[in-house]
This record gives C-alpha cells, structure tokens and sequence, in this order.
C-alpha cells in the first residue's frame, strides 16, 4: 500500500534518515507531494486540517498521537521537512491505513478521475479543471529541455 501510495496519489515518504549526506528538499521550496512540507506554503497543504491553537511545529506527544499536525521528520530529512500525522502508511509500513490527510490526497485524485470518466470526451474541451496534484515546483526558464550537451 505504501508504493500505491507514490504511484497513484503522488505521495512522498514521511520517514527520515539519520545521516542525510544530500537533501533531497530544499528548505527554501515547498515539495510538490501533497503530505509533505517545508512551511514555505503550508497554506496550499493541509493547514486547514490543523486544529486550532496546534503549535507549528507540532511535538509529538501520547495526547497528539492521533491528531494532524506539522510533524518534522520526512522526506528523508530529519530537519526542514513536515508530515501531517506521527505515523502514516507513508511513514511506517507496518501502520495499518494512511492518515487524513494521504487519504485526502487520495480522495481527490480519485474524485478527479470520477469526473473525467462521467464528463467523457467533452472533458477534453474543457480547460477550467484542476490538475489532480495539489501543487507543483515549476522549473526555472533557464534550465535546458536538452540533458545531452
């Protein structure tokens, strides 16, 4: 479940390693996978799934356990990267489900292909949907389309 996660919802691995010889996130850009962050746009991720008064960064405790918050610890970073839940199946193989808000990751891009299957070929005039990831890091204009210089 955990790889169905990577391959249909597009969502990154909560865990990290203790030595991180090159980081994967820059701390400076937010990651395009919906269950990650590095707070440079928190707002377009699962802040509204955040109860009020949670503090961010979020400490695990036993009493928050089960609850979303702005957990450090993913992508492979122990530093500079967040994951909404303690453990996630996206942190832990052995955690039985994914937490919210993998599930709403999931859910969307669910409901998204719902809707492309019930609007059809019209779908493919349409220009107003969204695009089923949350949101993505544009390359900049000065990269080349050509790797073999």
């Amino acid at each position: 479940m955990h790889e169905f996660g990577h391959s249909i919802a597009g969502l990154g691995d909560e865990y990290a390693f203790e030595e991180e010889l090159i980081p994967l996130y820059p701390h400076d850009i937010e990651p395009w996978e919906p269950n990650l962050t590095t707070l440079v746009d928190f707002h377009s991720k699962w802040e509204d799934l955040v109860k009020k008064g949670t503090k961010i960064p979020t400490i695990p405790t036993e009493k928050n356990k089960m609850e979303v918050g702005v957990y450090e610890g993913a992508g492979y970073s122990v530093k500079g990267v967040y994951r909404a839940f303690q453990d996630c199946r996206m942190r832990t193989n052995q955690f039985p489900e994914f937490c919210p808000v993998c599930k709403r990751a999931l859910t969307h891009l669910i409901d998204f292909y719902i809707e492309v299957m019930a609007q059809g070929p019209r779908l493919a005039e349409r220009t107003d949907l969204p695009s089923p990831r949350a949101s993505f890091v544009p390359l900049p204009q000065n990269i080349s389309q050509n790797t073999t210089n």
